[in-house]
């Protein structure tokens, strides 16, 4: 018998063949066999349950040719290894062993088929049939596994989405419901919403959800309803339900799908949306400017607040109505540089502050101050937002405190030249006074010395002069004294007034003390307490106040020695209150002190005497350093020269 044509090489059909045998001869033909059927095998041959498995995990193949009786690995042990790898591998037993038992044996380990070594030609024939069935196989295992893939898909898909989504049968009765939907029906789980039955749930009818449900299941379209829905657990919400019809093969209604939506935050956000506007169209209003928004380049306003009608007149509705409003309506003499500048910053995308003057509708001028911000996207100018500013009444008062700036300043070049007028017054009389001191210096003390010395010598040359003619000679020595020591009185103030003035700090309580100390000296008989405090501290010229404090201290000391009295007394304590020195004495004393007292920065002044009555029946209080003198007690003096302490002498 002659053999029979072979296919041409290229036109074999490739075909990947694990080849479980222990027979090398055996392999052979069995490949010779597929040859002639038009395959090209790619082979591998194994005979051990170990090469098996390492076949099988290194290579997807085609179809397994697995012997039944082998030394190393019998032939159901082989199928059970292919079958426990790869379940839809198609696995052809071809056996030289004879009978029906080994067939049934193979077929019941995992085999889809059986072919004997001595009729190969149904080889072909069956691996034609085994590779139809595996591609049928793997597409239904393919189509399964797209079907769960899909089927888990909607699954998650519906139990994440935010609606609600439950599906009823053709009665009514809940079979499944999402997360969401429980959660909107207020439904402890899904048993217990399956449960539920949209026809006679009773929190439905009341709605009329339920009626919705109905129709739908009679066969009607779909529905779209909403009203409020009360759960079991009491909570009122605002429900949607969109229902949809399911429809069997025959285009029956056996259910229906609805989505279900809760409105209720919804409506709360807007409700809390139009309450908030309301406020802001409120606080805008009630802002004294006019809010407004505008476009970026054309300045056309978009919105403005009502304030607009009280800044030019014009209603508010016409400055959104005519988009060159803005222009038109700025002084023609601002116009172009307040444009040029409001381009300018909007292109440098920059917040800016200008002012400017705009025409109103009675024809008047407004000062206007408009702050602008600069909104932006993606480095582009969108909007221009800002406030107009009424700064008229501002700007009319920098213009009249620029007229009250030019007449103080006029003022002060007036004053400035009085005053130099009168420093040069003073120079003069102080030139004066100067000459004057000269002329007392010269002019007088020269007479005084010559009469002192004459006298002197009249009675260093006659000791025996009688009496009376001795004392009017003492006399006139003793005026000739008096006269000395007050022109040089006289020649220490002027060269007082000339002094300037140098502030430093002075220990008054030292000062006090010193000169104190040199009254009793000067008087040893006379018997005065003096109660200084210590550390009072003021900042004043050194010399001048010691001589303020000696004139203090010597007219206490001298006027209050001209009578019997009691024991005198003295305070030198701080002042809280006012800068100012105080000074007291018995009003039998006061009577006979001289109302003068000029001083270098201090005055003196006499209480009135009818004030006496009125405050003799004053209660005295206990700290002297603290209360006004009382009148009739003593005298009030104003102490300058930077003094900031107070003292209080007072003689009881």
């Amino acid at each position: 018998m002659s053999e029979p044509s072979r296919p041409a090489l290229d036109q074999r059909t490739p075909l990947r063949v694990l080849l479980v045998e222990d027979v090398e001869d055996d392999a052979l033909l069995l490949l010779r066999a597929l040859r002639q059927g038009g395959y090209e095998p790619q082979w591998r041959r194994v005979d051990s349950k170990a090469e098996l498995g390492a076949a099988l995990d290194a290579q997807a193949w085609d179809v397994v040719f697995c012997d039944y009786a082998m030394p190393r690995l019998s032939g159901p042990a082989a199928v059970a290894v292919i079958r426990n790898r790869r379940p839809d591998l198609p696995v052809i037993m071809v056996s030289g062993e004879v009978g029906e038992e080994y067939a049934v044996a193979a077929m019941r380990a995992g085999a889809s088929d059986f072919v004997m070594k001595s009729r190969l030609s149904r080889l072909i024939p069956a691996l034609q049939r085994e590779l139809q069935e595996a591609e049928t196989r793997v597409a239904r295992r393919q189509a399964e596994t797209a079907l769960r893939e899909t089927q888990e898909r909607y699954r998650h898909l519906v139990e994440q989405l935010p609606v609600g989504v439950a599906v009823t049968d053709a009665t009514g009765q809940v079979t499944n419901a999402n997360p969401a939907a429980l959660a909107i029906l207020g439904s402890p789980s899904e048993e217990a919403t399956c449960q539920f039955n949209v026809l006679t749930l009773p929190n439905l009818r009341t709605g009329g959800i339920s009626e919705a449900f109905a129709r739908v299941l009679r066969g009607g379209p779909a529905e779209r309803t909403e009203d409020w829905y009360t759960s079991f657990w009491g909570k009122r919400s605002r429900l949607r339900f969109e229902v949809v019809p399911l429809r069997d093969a025959a285009q029956d209604v056996c259910g229906t799908i609805s989505i279900i939506q809760d409105l209720t935050e919804r409506l709360e956000t807007e409700t809390a949306r139009r309450e908030s506007e309301e406020q802001l169209r409120a606080l805008v209003n009630s802002i004294e400017g006019v809010v407004w928004e505008a476009d970026p380049w054309t300045v056309a306003f978009l919105f403005v607040s009502s304030q607009a009608a009280e800044l030019l007149g014009y209603p508010a509705q016409r400055w959104l109505d005519e988009p060159t409003f803005w222009y038109e309506h700025v002084h023609p003499e601002d116009r172009e540089a307040a444009l040029s500048a409001c381009r300018d910053a909007t292109a440098a995308l920059r917040n800016h502050t200008s002012e400017y003057r705009m025409c109103g509708a009675d024809g008047r001028v407004v000062w206007v101050r408009a702050i602008v911000s600069v909104v932006s996207e993606d480095g582009r100018a969108v909007r221009l937002r800002g406030i107009l500013l009424d700064v008229t009444a501002q700007r009319e008062a920098e213009a009249a405190l620029r007229r009250s700036q030019d007449e103080l300043r006029t003022l002060n070049r007036e004053l400035e030249r009085r005053v130099a007028e009168r420093t040069a017054q003073f120079e003069a009389a102080n030139r004066e006074l100067e000459a004057f001191s000269y002329s007392v210096s010269h002019d007088l003390l020269a007479p005084l010395r010559t009469i002192d010395g004459f006298v002197r010598m009249v009675l260093e040359d006659d000791p025996g002069l009688a009496g009376a003619t001795r004392d009017r000679l003492d006399r006139v020595l003793a005026a000739a004294r008096r006269m000395g020591a007050l022109i040089d009185h006289l020649l220490e103030l002027s060269r007082m007034v000339r002094t300037e003035l140098r502030r430093a700090q002075v220990d008054l309580s030292a000062l006090v003390r010193t000169i104190a100390a040199d009254l009793q000296q000067a008087e040893p008989t006379r018997r005065v307490a003096f109660a200084i405090g210590e550390g009072i501290v003021a900042l004043a010229d050194p010399t001048l106040v010691r001589v303020v404090l000696e004139n203090l201290l010597g007219n206490a000391w001298k006027y209050t020695g001209r009578r019997r009295r009691r024991d005198a007394a003295a305070r030198l304590c701080r002042a809280r209150r006012r800068r100012r020195f105080r000074h007291g004495a018995r009003r039998s004393t006061l009577c006979r002190l001289p109302a003068f007292a000029r001083h270098r920065g201090v005055r003196r002044q006499r209480r009135r005497p009818d004030h006496d009555a009125a405050h003799r029946a004053a209660p005295r209080r206990p700290h002297l350093g603290r209360q006004r003198p009382r009148a009739g007690r003593g005298v009030l003096l104003h102490a300058g020269a930077g003094l900031d302490r107070r003292i209080a002498a007072g003689a009881t």
